[in-house]
C-alpha cells in the first residue's frame, strides 16, 4: 500500500481501516491493572506501532492526532518537558490587576490625545499580580512606551511607579504614576524598499510596496504602522511564491532635528511553485474538482488557497480552513507540495 508524505517526514497510512487495524492492535498490547490502562504500556504500544518502523515525527497533523483515544507520543514528549499551553484567566491564582488611577509626573509635555491613548494601552489588557511585579514592566515597555513611538515619540523613555492602593485574593487596585521623558517628536521622511543581497530589482515595484506603508511624508512616526506594513507586505509576497520573504526595518535619522527615513530590506529568499496536491480524505471526484484549481507547476498563491476554499464550500467539510493545509518545501528545486487535511476520524465501532 502506498503511503503518503506530510510535513517532509509524517508517514502515515490513508486506508482507514489500516487506522482501526492499529488501534485494535494498540488496545490488545496494553495491559490492564484494576480494569485501568496502565500509561507506560501505552507509550510502549504507540512506540511499536507508530515510531519504530519510521522516523520519530514531531507532530501528526490536528485532524489525526484528535482521532486517537489516547495522547500521541509528540503529546507526551511535550508534557515531559513542560511544553504546556500557559494557563488561562479561570486557572490563575493570582490577584487580577486593576488600575485605580494614572498620574502624569510633572515637566511631562505631551498632548492631551496622547495622553488617553496610554491611559487605554494602561487599562485595556488584562494583567494579574505577582511579586516582582512583571506585569508593571510589560506595561511600561509594551503599553505605554509603544503608545508614544505610535505618536511619533520614538526614543521615548519610560518609567511607572505602582502604590497598592487596596487588594485582596481576587483584585488589587494600584494608582500609577508616570515618569515620561518624551524626547523629540519624529515625522516620517523618505520610505525606500532595498534588497537584502543584491542590487538586483525587486519583484514589486517600489510604487506598488509604498502603497502597504501607510504613513505619508511628513507623518507622525508610527511604530504599529510600520510593523503592520511588514506583515502586509509578507502577504504580498505570499502572491507570487515568495513564501520565506523577510522585510527588514531600518530607521535612519541624524538626530539633528530632521525627519526618520524608513528603509525596508527584503530578503526575497526563493520562488516556490507548486508541486503535489493532495486532499486527504476526500473522494476521488471531489480531488479531480478541487486539484486543476490550485494550478501545478505555477507560482505558489497564498490568496488562492483562500478563493478556492472559498469557492468549493460545498464540496469541502463545513470547518475547513487554511489550517488544514502542510506545506512541504523543497528547497533545492523551488517546489512546494500542498496537503489539505480533511481526514475524519473512523468510527471505531464497526
Amino acid at each position: 500500500m502506498q503511503s503518503l508524505e506530510i510535513h517532509g517526514r509524517v508517514r502515515l497510512l490513508p486506508d482507514l481501516a489500516v487506522q482501526r487495524f492499529a488501534t485494535t492492535e494498540i488496545q490488545s498490547m496494553i495491559p490492564r491493572i484494576g480494569g485501568r490502562v496502565n500509561l507506560r504500556f501505552v507509550l510502549l504500544a504507540l512506540v511499536q506501532i507508530f515510531v519504530l518502523p519510521r522516523p520519530l515525527c514531531a507532530q501528526l497533523p490536528p485532524q489525526l492526532e484528535r482521532c486517537f483515544p489516547y495522547p500521541t507520543f509528540a503529546q507526551e514528549i511535550s508534557a515531559m518537558h513542560g511544553e504546556t499551553k500557559p494557563p488561562g484567566p479561570e486557572s490563575r491564582t493570582s490577584s487580577k490587576v486593576v488600575i485605580a488611577s494614572v498620574k502624569f509626573a510633572p515637566g511631562t509635555n505631551i498632548p492631551e490625545y496622547v495622553r488617553g491613548r496610554i491611559t487605554w494601552s494602561i487599562k485595556s489588557p488584562r494583567f494579574y499580580d505577582d511579586s516582582e511585579l512583571s506585569w508593571l514592566r510589560e506595561m511600561q515597555e509594551v503599553g505605554i512606551r509603544g503608545a508614544l513611538q505610535d505618536s511619533g515619540y520614538f526614543k521615548a523613555r519610560v518609567k511607572a511607579d505602582a502604590r497598592l492602593v487596596e487588594g485582596n485574593e481576587r483584585r488589587r487596585r494600584y494608582a500609577l504614576t508616570l515618569h515620561i521623558d518624551e524626547g523629540r517628536r519624529y515625522r516620517l521622511g523618505d520610505v525606500r524598499f532595498e534588497r537584502v543581497a543584491d542590487n538586483n530589482p525587486l519583484s514589486f515595484s517600489a510604487t506598488e510596496l509604498r502603497k502597504y506603508v501607510q504613513m505619508g511624508r511628513g507623518e507622525f512616526f508610527n511604530v504599529s504602522k510600520v510593523r503592520q506594513a511588514m506583515e502586509e507586505l509578507t502577504k504580498l509576497y505570499a502572491t507570487r511564491g515568495y513564501i520565506d520573504m523577510v522585510p527588514q526595518p531600518e530607521i535612519q535619522n541624524d538626530d539633528d532635528g530632521g525627519p526618520i527615513d524608513l528603509v525596508l530590506k527584503i530578503d526575497e529568499g526563493k520562488q516556490y511553485r507548486v508541486g503535489k496536491i493532495q486532499f486527504l480524505g476526500m473522494d476521488g471526484k471531489a480531488q479531480n474538482q478541487l486539484i486543476p484549481q490550485l494550478k501545478s507547476g505555477e507560482p505558489y498563491n497564498s490568496n488562492l488557497v483562500d478563493e478556492v476554499l472559498k469557492r468549493n464550500k460545498s464540496v469541502l467539510p463545513a470547518d475547513a480552513s487554511r489550517q488544514d493545509m502542510h506545506l512541504t518545501r523543497d528547497t533545492k528545486e523551488g517546489v512546494v507540495d500542498m496537503h489539505f487535511d480533511f481526514y475524519s476520524c473512523p468510527n471505531m465501532e464497526n
